[in-house]
């Protein structure tokens, strides 16, 4: 298997970071208001092993809590919050990027085994696991990073950051999406976007596309990013007619995925460098 490096910066400067984790512990937030400096430590604790040869989740042991408005009925067990949480994470600093391209994917899948079977409440990642160098490795599971490391070749200015609409999910194959808590995730998701100021959104997936067009329509500042969709990455090409979402496939692979979105990223650069 081939190692994917990030010779970017990772979840950096501090005080973007800051805004970050303001928005995640606020009202409405993910977390309460004491669980900035739980934040903190795993930003700096990811930043430190961006690059070991890992795979690390991080739990709630030293009392990283939900805020109160968040309704655990979905995404609990036994009467105990049980779910999986994705942190925002960016690549390169927003603030020096010539491109600020956001990733909104769906949801933050964990299964018993990730929990410890039960031991833990709370499971903490990243979006496709892009601060694992094991996972963001497997072509299957993290083809979005092997598509930006191509990205980052072409337009050296490029920052990226990528997060999930449903911010909280049960554990487990059975559990589904929190659409209880949907109005929540979608105020947080709201600042996100005006914290970051994309120019370009990688919405993968129908649940993302409608998250943001909803949120869209609530935004207060100038954003007007061009938008790229996807289908989720799981999803399967139709056999009726080769496509995969738009996009007509000669080759269902990971290789032939990276160079259509490729291609339509190109063409919305160079057109807007015109």
């Amino acid at each position: 298997m081939n190692i994917l490096k990030i010779n970017q910066t990772f979840c950096s400067p501090d005080s973007f970071q800051d805004r970050c984790v303001d928005i995640l512990c606020g009202n409405p937030g993910v977390f309460n208001a004491s669980c900035k400096s739980i934040l903190i430590d795993i930003y700096n604790d990811m930043r430190k092993n961006i690059n070991c040869d890992q795979y690390k989740i991080y739990y709630n042991a030293k009392g990283c809590h939900i805020h109160n408005k968040i309704n655990i009925s979905s995404i609990s067990k036994n009467g105990n919050i049980y779910a999986g949480h994705d942190l925002p994470v960016w690549l390169n600093n927003p603030e020096e990027a010539d491109w600020r391209v956001m990733v909104i994917s769906q949801d933050p899948r964990r299964d018993d085994e990730e929990m410890g079977n039960g031991k833990y409440e709370i499971g903490i990642s990243s979006p496709f696991g892009l601060h694992s160098q094991k996972w963001r490795s497997n072509k299957t599971k993290g083809f979005v990073h092997w598509l930006f490391l191509e990205l980052f070749r072409d337009y050296e200015k490029m920052s990226v950051y990528y997060t999930d609409i449903y911010k909280l999910r049960g554990v487990g194959s059975n559990s589904t999406l929190d659409d209880t808590n949907i109005n929540i995730y979608k105020k947080i998701l709201l600042q996100e976007i005006e914290l970051f100021n994309p120019n370009i959104v990688l919405l993968m997936g129908d649940k993302a596309q409608k998250a943001y067009k909803d949120v869209m329509t609530n935004v207060t500042t100038t954003i007007k990013p061009v938008k790229v969709e996807t289908p989720h990455p799981n999803a399967r090409v139709r056999k009726d007619d080769k496509h995969w979402g738009k996009y007509k496939m000669q080759k269902f692979d990971i290789k032939s995925k990276i160079e259509k979105i490729k291609e339509e990223f190109s063409e919305i650069i160079n057109n807007t460098n015109r």
